[in-house]
């Protein structure tokens, strides 16, 4: 289930919270699941995670 839209697609991402080029660790807890367009719309900077949530 995407985390934004919660649209359930077996072609839906993993993305990292704290991403892997930062030092972010490949762990599920470091981990939530998005949708292809809420991926991309995420990295055009049109969506962001509130990391204090986690």
């Amino acid at each position: 289930m995407c985390f934004f839209c919660n649209v359930v697609d077996r072609k839906n991402h993993g993305h990292h919270i704290v991403l892997y080029s930062e030092d972010g660790d490949a762990s599920i807890g470091n981990m939530i699941t998005l949708c292809p367009k809420c991926h991309r719309d995420y990295h055009a900077g049109r969506l962001q995670v509130d990391i204090g949530r986690f």
